[in-house]
């Protein structure tokens, strides 16, 4: 796995196991209801991996969601050009936005720790191709 997969698949791994989307496709039981003021964080989070997994068909096999709707990404490779480096950012630099525009104020003390987390994991993708020109 490259670094830029593996940037990718740590962020959106924890948007995974944040979000009842992604619980109820890894037929998980399911997790204690949110409270409603963390509705529009999960809504985000949901946002930020079902684009993940449709421009990641590796991340996409890896967590089984080759399946259903998105069974067109099993056997298929990411692109790895310069070019698709550049489409990463501008997509990490999107995710950034969407969840850093949740107000952290109006969420639960546990939505803004994930809030945080989530973040945290979306900065880790875009400094090093932004700052560094480094990509996998």
């Amino acid at each position: 796995m490259d670094r830029r997969n593996f940037l990718a698949s740590t962020a959106a791994t924890t948007a995974l196991a944040l979000t009842p989307f992604a619980r109820a496709a890894a037929q998980l039981p399911p997790a204690p209801p949110s409270p409603p003021q963390d509705a529009p964080l999960n809504a985000a989070f949901d946002a930020v991996l079902k684009e993940t997994i449709e421009n990641s068909p590796e991340f996409a096999t890896s967590l089984g969601f080759d399946k259903g709707p998105w069974a067109k990404l099993r056997g298929e490779l990411g692109d790895n050009s310069y070019a698709a480096m550049k489409t990463d950012l501008a997509r990490a630099k999107k995710a950034h936005a969407t969840i850093s525009a949740v107000d952290p104020a109006k969420l639960s003390p546990q939505g803004r720790v994930d809030r945080q987390v989530v973040l945290y994991n979306v900065e880790q993708q875009i400094t090093p191709v932004e700052r560094f020109g480094l990509g996998s």
